[in-house]
């Protein structure tokens, strides 16, 4: 297993933080689905990470960053490996929210988040309305 890879305990949802409701909608079978879909998230990063690498690697040992075709290749690994740590850190900190029990509540409105967009993006921080309010602090 690579070492940029954090193997996890099963998660236990503690209780929502003072002010903040989890919504009825939030079982704890919805919350374990999406817990499940952030891991495999997380494992897809890490195949990403691990791709990318491979490429530089190759592309290292082969002497052949002159030409174009390789400045190329370059370009996307380098895109793929950040956009995949970004990734990661968004899972990690959904599930610390799963942790303390802030998932699935919207950071701007305290509302909570539906389920249709957890589980589309189970690393969302924003309810669809704050989030169409554009940037925050939060987001």
């Amino acid at each position: 297993m690579p070492s940029h890879v954090t193997v996890r305990r099963p998660h236990t949802f503690a209780s929502p933080p003072e002010g903040r409701a989890r919504a009825p909608q939030h079982s704890a079978d919805d919350l374990a689905a999406i817990q499940v879909s952030l891991h495999e998230l997380q494992e897809e990063c890490a195949q990403r990470i691990d791709a990318a690498r491979d490429v530089l690697h190759e592309l290292r040992t082969t002497g052949s960053l002159s030409n174009a075709d390789a400045q190329s290749e370059l370009a996307v690994a380098l895109h793929s490996i950040g956009e995949a740590e970004r990734l990661e850190v968004e899972i990690t900190a959904a599930l610390a929210r799963m942790d303390t029990g802030a998932f699935g509540v919207c950071r701007r409105c305290d509302r909570a988040i539906p389920m249709g967009r957890l589980e589309l993006r189970p690393f969302e921080r924003l309810c669809v309305q704050c989030s169409d309010r554009g940037p925050s602090r939060w987001s």
